[in-house]
């Protein structure tokens, strides 16, 4: 999911009160949604960039015909003089013209030394930034690097056509007439993090540890501080480099480098101006102050926090919620969520308005009108098997009476779900439903009354999601996880399950049902430190036709990797779109209550 969101954004950020500055200012972002998005970026050298997946894919025209050299050389091992003969070779025969390039005059002339790529942003970051990107290797082979402060040696915007020209060539950007620092990872054989400093490639820091090898399977986290010339670039939270320039460069231009043989997805592209030192910050970071309602608001770019998330629930001052990209967990941005005994809610949620393209205004306000407009964000379906994992951390102590919920799974009823007088099930089209509706008198009980005779009509409706499908909350002194099951396409909102630890663990009312599966005394639960959740659920398969589950589901759960549930039965609820996940603070308890969560992942098996 993607903010769709690749625009220099400024001095003003619309979520920060205007009276505070904060200790970070977003400027810029680009989430490589579009091909449109490339357009703030300049290729130098014989590169590929384009956007595959709602992601940056780069690489050198030459990376798939070096992979087929794989077992003839050693493309692990760093330095591309084991392949530029091959490069040299694939010019003569492929593009001759093109040979002059690849061959410098001032730096070991005469020799071939090309295949290389340069992908420079045209938006210069300033003196003092933290850049962050999400970063996936797409082939095990040396080196990725980023380049930053990036000008010419006069000062002079990197792209200034009175520069010499540039093709990629390593010796054009250490050697040649531009100021830069430049660090390598994904080094292979290599095993290290350097960082360099030019013109004269200086070795400034060569660090033992690199980017992990779990970046063929997944995207990990990449960010880089300024302050004063003191740089230090993590990996998922891992410090990597740190060193301190007594003769800084000032601000400049950032560009993505490849070797030829390396290729790599890069996401989320973000650069923030800081206004602290973000070694010493102690701070909640950004005040968040957007609210919007799931179901019923079209979320602007904006309003979608990571790509993942809206904000839902009470404004300030009842509800609070910070995001902090210094003092970040693995890389993740810390999200701090307090609330006060008034707070009906203040969460993120990952089901919102999207994917409404080709909606008429018309339709869209029928959707909102009738709390649906999330019905195109897809979160699954009930029988799917959907692994969720999170971070969570309690700041402070919590009192024995807490209460409140602060991850949950929600249901979307079927907003025009109608039995008819016949008794035949349907779902109706939005307007249709609408006109239907205004035509009498709805109880709170969800049935038709005729408003002549102020009578039944035989017409019934859907009721509402009749509370979360599991929770994790704090309940009569302990941290619990609860499941509920309601099999009946038709929901009864009166009709309420509340399972209990340690006196009612498990609840069932006619054919609905409900469980208390986890528990652990408040006593017992970590304060102010993190723990990592992971719930694995298959949910209950249900049918529009029988109001009675089709197939049972199971929970599993991880807390730090410890196995503490393998739990199996009913899950869910008869609807078509498959619920979804939210965390932060719902429904504290007369003291509140606050937690930091961090990261969020949700997997399809």
């Amino acid at each position: 999911m993607k903010d769709k969101c690749f625009v220099l954004i400024g001095f003003i950020c619309a979520c920060v009160s205007a009276y505070a500055q904060p200790a970070t200012t977003l400027l810029y972002k680009n989430s490589f949604d579009t091909p449109a998005s490339l357009a703030d970026w300049k290729m130098e050298g014989p590169g590929v960039a384009k956007v595959e997946g709602g992601r940056l894919l780069i690489h050198s025209k030459w990376a798939d015909d070096l992979e087929r050299l794989d077992g003839q050389i050693d493309l692990l091992k760093d330095g591309g003089g084991k392949y530029y003969p091959f490069i040299e070779q694939w010019v003569k025969e492929r593009e001759p013209e093109s040979l002059p390039k690849y061959v410098l005059d001032f730096h070991k002339p005469g020799q071939f030394s090309g295949g290389h790529i340069q992908f420079w942003n045209k938006h210069a970051h300033p003196e003092n930034f933290l850049i962050r990107l999400k970063f996936q290797a797409a082939n095990p082979y040396p080196l990725h690097m980023v380049t930053f402060c990036g000008r010419g040696v006069n000062g002079e915007d990197v792209l200034d056509p009175k520069l010499a020209p540039r093709f990629g060539l390593a010796a054009q950007y250490m050697y040649g007439d531009i100021q830069n620092y430049r660090i390598s990872y994904w080094a292979g054989s290599r095993g290290t993090s350097n960082m360099r400093r030019a013109p004269g490639r200086q070795l400034t820091a060569e660090e033992k540890g690199d980017v992990p090898r779990i970046a063929l399977k997944r995207e990990v986290q990449l960010e880089i501080f300024r302050w004063n010339g003191h740089v230090v670039f993590r990996c998922d939270g891992e410090k990597l480099v740190d060193w301190i320039d007594d003769e800084p460069f000032g601000d400049g231009f950032f560009a993505l480098r490849l070797m030829a043989s390396a290729k790599g997805w890069y996401d989320d592209y973000e650069v923030y101006e800081l206004n602290e030192d973000p070694f010493a910050y102690a701070g909640k970071g950004e005040n968040i102050t957007s609210r919007l309602s799931a179901q019923r608001d079209v979320p602007q770019p904006k309003d979608v926090i990571d790509g993942k998330f809206i904000v839902v629930g009470n404004p300030e001052p009842e509800g609070k919620l910070y995001r902090d990209v210094i003092n970040t967990y693995k890389g993740n941005p810390v999200y701090r969520f307090e609330a006060s005994p008034k707070v009906n809610r203040v969460e993120l949620t990952t089901c919102y308005a999207s994917n409404l393209e080709g909606f008429s205004e018309r339709e869209l306000s029928d959707l909102s009108e009738l709390a649906n407009l999330y019905l195109k964000n897809d979160q699954g379906h009930y029988g799917d098997t959907i692994t969720y994992e999170w971070n969570a951390r309690f700041p402070e102590p919590l009192k024995e009476d807490a209460k409140g919920i602060f991850a949950q799974w929600h249901g979307r009823p079927d907003r025009t779900l109608v039995i008819t007088p016949e008794g035949e099930r349907k779902i109706l089209p939005t307007a249709e439903y609408i006109a239907l509706r205004k035509s009498m008198k709805v109880t709170d009980e969800h049935i038709g009354i005729d408003p002549k005779t102020d009578k039944p009509n035989g017409w019934k409706f859907d009721g509402s999601a009749g509370g979360p499908i599991a929770a994790f909350k704090f309940q009569d002194g302990h941290m619990c996880l609860l499941v509920r099951n309601d099999p009946n396409a038709r929901s009864d909102n009166t009709v309420r399950i509340k399972p209990k630890p340690v006196v009612r663990r498990e609840q069932a009312k006619g054919n609905k049902t409900g469980a208390c599966i986890f528990e652990k005394p408040i006593a017992e639960v970590p304060i102010d430190k993190w723990i990592n959740f992971k719930v694995q659920i298959k949910y209950s398969k249900y049918s529009l036709d029988h109001d009675v589950p089709l197939e049972s589901g199971f929970v599993k759960v991880w807390m730090d990797g410890e196995p503490v549930v393998d739990w199996t039965g009913d899950i869910g609820k008869n609807d078509e779109k498959g619920p979804y996940f939210k965390y932060g603070i719902y429904k504290p308890g007369a003291d509140g209550f606050m937690v930091d969560c961090a990261g969020f992942t949700q997997t399809f098996e």
